[in-house]
């Protein structure tokens, strides 16, 4: 199976469309054919998303929330690291 993070442009893109790459996307992550990874920020970005203006009509808010749903029974959670880089320019 395929670990993929599906970024939230793409979650949008797939929900709002009834076709498309992104669609596939979330048609197999959905059916298993790939792993979703989420951590604690992106999931919190795409709960965020449910709430603002940037759906069409091609799906209601209760099947969006189920998506989300769905998408978290079939994922795995992962814990993500930031590493601080610091660069330092000289003239």
């Amino acid at each position: 199976m395929i670990p993929v993070v599906i970024d939230t442009n793409v979650f949008v893109a797939g929900l709002r469309s009834r076709g498309g790459a992104s669609r596939e996307v979330l048609r197999r992550a959905l059916t298993g054919d790939i792993q979703v990874l989420f951590g604690n920020a992106l999931w919190l970005e795409y709960q965020d998303l449910l709430g603002r203006p940037v759906w069409g009509e091609t799906t209601t808010p209760v099947e969006r929330i189920q998506v989300l749903a769905a998408l978290a029974k079939r994922g795995r959670w992962v814990t993500v690291y930031y590493q601080i880089c610091a660069v330092v320019l000289q003239p």
